[in-house]
C-alpha cells in the first residue's frame, strides 16, 4: 500500500446473496448481478470510490469462493492483488472490517479508512464522491482517540 493518499476505502464483498433470491444465489451473490446497468454493482462500487481513494489503497475483503471475479474485476483497475483479503470463513462484517483496518492501520499509522458495502445502488455519484472527500476531510481535522493514544486496533499479545 503506498502513502500517496492516506484515504483508503475497505470493501466488503463476502457476501452469499441469500437476501436477493432468486436473483442471487451462493456462487452468483448480489454484488456481482448487473441490476441497473452493464456493470454490476461490485464494478459500480469500486468505480465509485475509485474517484477519491487511490486504487493502491483500496481493499476488497471477500470469500475465496468469489476469486475469480475479485481478481477480475480489481485487475482492471489496477487494485493490486495483495489488497485483496480472502476470509478463511465468512464471519460477517465486524471482523472483516477489523483485520483490513489493522492491516491499513500497520502500513500507514495516518490512514483515514471508509468501508463500503459492494452491494448497494447509488445513483447520485458526485454526492457520494463530495460526501467521501467531506468525510476525509473532516477527519484530518478531528483529533482520534485511537491515533493520539496508539491502541493497538488488535491485541498483540
Amino acid at each position: 500500500m503506498k502513502k500517496s493518499s492516506h484515504n483508503y476505502a475497505v470493501i466488503l464483498a463476502g457476501g452469499s446473496g441469500s437476501r436477493f433470491w432468486p436473483l442471487s444465489r451462493s456462487l452468483e451473490p448480489k454484488q456481482f448481478l448487473s441490476l441497473h446497468s452493464t456493470k454490476s454493482l461490485f464494478q459500480e462500487t469500486l468505480s465509485r470510490v475509485k474517484t477519491v481513494v487511490p486504487a493502491e489503497n483500496i481493499l476488497v475483503v471477500t470469500s475465496q469462493l468469489y476469486f475469480p471475479e475479485i481478481f477480475n474485476y480489481t485487475l482492471g483497475l489496477r487494485i493490486p492483488r495483495h489488497n485483496v483479503i480472502f476470509e478463511p470463513e465468512g464471519k460477517n462484517t465486524a471482523p472483516s472490517i477489523a483485520v483490513a483496518s489493522r492491516l491499513i492501520a500497520l502500513a500507514d499509522p495516518a490512514a483515514k479508512i471508509a468501508v463500503f458495502p459492494s452491494d448497494h445502488l447509488i445513483n447520485n455519484r458526485q454526492g457520494f464522491k463530495k460526501l467521501l472527500l467531506s468525510a476525509f476531510s473532516l477527519s484530518s481535522i478531528t483529533s482520534s482517540p485511537l491515533r493520539s493514544k496508539r491502541v493497538p486496533l488488535v491485541s498483540t499479545s
